[in-house]
C-alpha cells in the first residue's frame, strides 16, 4: 500500500454519517450531492471523501461507521 500525505487548503465540507455494511448500496452518494445542487453548493471543481472507520473483518456489518464528505 502506497500512503501519501497531503496538506491541503482550509475548506468548509457538508457530510452525512451513515452506519452499515459496505456492500450496500450507495444511495448516501446521491442524497449529498443533491443536497449540493439545491443549495447551490455543487461546483465542476467538486471534491469528494468517504472515511471508513471501522475494519469489516472486525466489526459487525450493521455497526460499522461511514463519514462522506463533500
Amino acid at each position: 500500500m502506497n500512503i501519501l500525505i497531503k496538506e491541503l487548503p482550509e475548506t468548509e465540507v457538508a457530510f452525512i454519517r451513515r452506519s452499515g455494511s459496505y456492500y450496500e448500496p450507495q444511495v448516501h452518494w446521491g442524497k449529498l450531492i443533491n443536497w449540493a445542487i439545491s443549495n447551490g453548493l455543487y461546483t465542476p471543481q467538486q471534491s469528494f471523501i468517504g472515511i471508513s472507520l471501522d475494519n469489516p473483518d472486525l466489526v459487525m456489518q450493521r455497526k460499522i461507521s461511514l463519514h462522506y464528505r463533500e
